[in-house]
């Protein structure tokens, strides 16, 4: 009876160990899959996708009410939403009600990485407005093989998963 009594049902510390060991396994193979910094990638790149598409639409409702940009009509070189030029056509944009008046806050350090490109007659009037993406989804996008004005670049052919950019910086533009 007192052998009986001695016999304690529990997991020996190999057990425990190997068990440990095939969850850290497969913990690093789902942190791998998940690729939490590839993720804020995206997740940044949707929002500087999303700001400059809100853009485009603003100057294009702004050209439907006034027919003129508000730069006027000459085209605009390419520069960034941060240049204080820009920003008092962004204020216009504010204050005709196309865009938020949060806009320009919300823009903060993003600002300075979304180019503008504004085209006049003879060309067609328009604009454009690109950012570089950081996520490889984005920088792999067939849209994304333009310079920073928004002129197709060779060197952005879209490879089958991840964009090729050979000495060149390819961006993602809205039109």
């Amino acid at each position: 009876m007192k052998n009986e009594k001695l016999k304690i049902r529990g997991f020996t510390l190999i057990e425990l160990l190997v068990v440990i060991g095939i969850l850290g396994i497969l913990a690093v193979g789902l942190l791998a899959a998940i690729d939490p910094f590839e993720q804020l990638k995206k997740g940044r790149d949707t929002n500087l996708r999303n700001v400059t598409v809100e853009y485009v639409n603003a100057v294009t409702r702004y050209y439907a009410t006034h027919g003129t940009m508000p730069w006027g009509d000459a085209a605009l070189n390419t520069t960034t939403l941060a240049d204080n030029t820009v920003k008092t056509y962004t204020q216009k944009l504010i204050d005709e009600g196309e865009l938020k008046p949060e806009f320009q806050d919300a823009l903060g350090d993003n600002a300075a990485k979304i180019y503008l490109t504004g085209k006049a007659a003879p060309d067609p009037i328009q604009a454009i407005v690109c950012f570089d993406p950081d996520s490889r989804s984005l920088s792999a996008d067939a849209t994304t093989l333009y310079d920073s004005s928004g002129v197709e670049k060779e060197g952005c052919e879209a490879d089958a998963d991840i964009k090729t950019k050979v000495a060149t910086v390819c961006y993602w533009c809205a039109r």
